[in-house]
C-alpha cells in the first residue's frame, strides 16, 4: 500500500471506531464521521479527484427504482417479533436485492415497512443479500464497470449460498435480541 492508501485506512478505521464509541459518550454517532470528512478534505484541498460516473448504471437503477415504486403499495405493510415472520421479511427483502439491487428495493421497502423489528430484518436483506450476486449492490456494479474487461469473476453460486446463511444467522441474532 502507498502511503496515502494507508492514511485513508487508518484514518477508516479510526473514524470507524469513534463512531462505534461514540453513542457511548453521548455524541451522535454522524459527528466523528462529518469532522473526519471535514479534515479530510482541508488536508486534500486543492486537489481534484477525477470522478467517472457509468451513466449506463445510472439509467438501470433509474429505471429499476421506477418499476419498485410502482409496486411497492400492492405489498401488504410488514410487521411481526416473531422469528418466521422476520427471516421471511429478511429473506425475502434480500432475494429482491440480489436479483435486482439494493437500490431500488430500499425504495420499494421503506413503503411497506414501519419501524420495529421488521424494519431491522429489512435491512438485514438490504445489506447482506446485496452481497449475494453482483448486480445486487451499487458499489459492485460501479466497481465493476470501472474494472473494466478485467475484473474478476464473481460468481453467484459462491456468494448465493454465504449470503443466505449470513441473513438466517443475523435475522436469529435480531430476534434473540427482542
Amino acid at each position: 500500500m502507498t502511503r496515502e492508501e494507508r492514511r485513508a485506512l487508518g484514518a477508516i478505521v479510526v473514524t470507524g471506531l469513534v463512531c462505534w464509541l461514540a453513542p457511548v459518550l453521548g455524541v451522535a454517532p454522524w459527528w466523528p464521521s462529518a469532522a473526519t470528512a471535514s479534515a479530510l478534505l482541508l488536508l486534500h484541498r486543492g486537489r481534484r479527484p477525477s470522478v467517472r460516473v457509468p451513466w449506463r448504471i445510472a439509467a438501470q437503477l433509474a429505471g429499476l427504482v421506477v418499476v419498485f415504486q410502482a409496486f411497492a403499495p400492492r405489498i401488504p405493510e410488514l410487521s411481526g417479533r416473531g422469528l418466521t415472520a422476520l427471516l421471511l421479511t429478511a429473506v425475502a427483502v434480500g432475494g429482491a436485492a440480489a436479483v435486482a439491487n439494493n437500490l431500488p428495493v430500499s425504495v420499494a421497502a421503506q413503503a411497506f415497512v414501519g419501524v420495529g423489528p421488521a424494519a431491522y430484518a429489512v435491512m438485514i436483506g438490504l445489506a447482506v443479500g446485496a452481497l449475494a450476486a453482483p448486480q445486487g449492490s451499487v458499489a459492485t456494479l460501479i466497481a465493476r464497470d470501472l474494472a473494466g474487461p478485467d475484473a474478476p469473476r464473481l460468481p453467484v453460486r459462491r456468494f448465493a449460498p454465504l449470503a443466505g446463511i449470513a441473513v438466517v444467522l443475523a435475522t436469529v441474532v435480531l430476534w434473540t435480541t427482542l
